[in-house]
This record gives C-alpha cells, sequence and structure tokens, in this order.
C-alpha cells in the first residue's frame, strides 16, 4: 500500500507539473497578446504564479524523491487534467484575434482547469497530513513540501477569485 502511495503522488506531482507549465505557457501568451487591462493583469498573474509553481513542484518531489517518500518515476504519460488544460489551450490559441468578448466560454474552461488543480493540491494537502510521519529526518522535507503545496492552494484561490472578477466584468 505505501508502494503504491507514493507512486501515486509521484505521478500526481507530475501530472501538476505538467498543467502548471501549460497553463503558464497559455496565461503569459495571453496577457502579452489582449489589450484590456484588466485581462492583461489577470493572465499575467496568472501565468507568472504558474511559472512559479510548476518550478517549486519540482523542488517538492525532488525533495520527497531524496527523501524516499515518492517514487521517482522514469517515465510519465499526461493524465486527464493535462490532456483537458492542452485542449483548451489549443482552442484559445487558434482562435482569430482574443479580445475579453471572445473569450466568454474560453473563461469559464481556464476557471474549470483553476479548479481541477485547486482539488487535486487540496488532495495532496489532505493525504500529507495523512501519511506525515510524526518524527523523523524526513519530517522537515514533508511539512516543507506541505507549506509550499498550501502556498499553491492560496494562489489557485486567488486565480479562481481573479478569473471569476474577468468574467463578471465582460
Amino acid at each position: 500500500m505505501e508502494q503504491v502511495y507514493r507512486r501515486s503522488l509521484g505521478n500526481l506531482l507530475n501530472e501538476l507539473i505538467s498543467v502548471e507549465e501549460e497553463l503558464s505557457d497559455l496565461y503569459l501568451r495571453l496577457g502579452g497578446i489582449i489589450d484590456e487591462p484588466c485581462a492583461k493583469l489577470t493572465f499575467m498573474v496568472i501565468g507568472e504564479d504558474s511559472t512559479r509553481h510548476a518550478e517549486y513542484l519540482k523542488l517538492v518531489k525532488d525533495s520527497l524523491v531524496n527523501a524516499g517518500y515518492v517514487e521517482g518515476l522514469e517515465t510519465y504519460s499526461a493524465g486527464y487534467m493535462v490532456s483537458r488544460v492542452r485542449e483548451i489551450k489549443a482552442r484559445i490559441l487558434s482562435s482569430r484575434g482574443v479580445s475579453l468578448k471572445s473569450m466568454a466560454n474560453a473563461l469559464n474552461d481556464l476557471e474549470e482547469a483553476e479548479r481541477m488543480a485547486l482539488n487535486m493540491y487540496l488532495l495532496i494537502s489532505k493525504n500529507y497530513r495523512l501519511h506525515s510521519p510524526s518524527s523523523s529526518a524526513n519530517s522537515c522535507i514533508i511539512n516543507g513540501a506541505l507549506l509550499v503545496i498550501n502556498g499553491i492552494i492560496n494562489d489557485e484561490e486567488k486565480h479562481e477569485s481573479l478569473l471569476k472578477n474577468l468574467i463578471s466584468h465582460q
């Protein structure tokens, strides 16, 4: 059971790293081409946060792998979340001209992607608490990883609020 958990957590971290990389690329590209100031601010903030999240998750995963808490996975195939984000990204970037008005459906899709990521982070946070050793040499690493994940959760909640604000003002 412990090995299955470690492999599952490794897969989930890989999935979230890929999701954050895809979202970062999408949001930063949108922020670079859209003219509306509120949309530009929203996309650039979320894009920069997503870039940081991917980097933090790589550090978390490497630390947990080195501590023996998560299995290092040599191969990884993208799951549903990455596929869904790529689909949203392709649809948005293939449309002619990007404006806030033309992005009504896309904004709802982006909000869905942010919600999926938030739910995965909440799942990891809950599992860290359930599987965290009470006292060991690795508890510092595990507690640090939990603090990073909780910081990302706060950012994901901010992203959801920013997107809702944009949706309500279009």
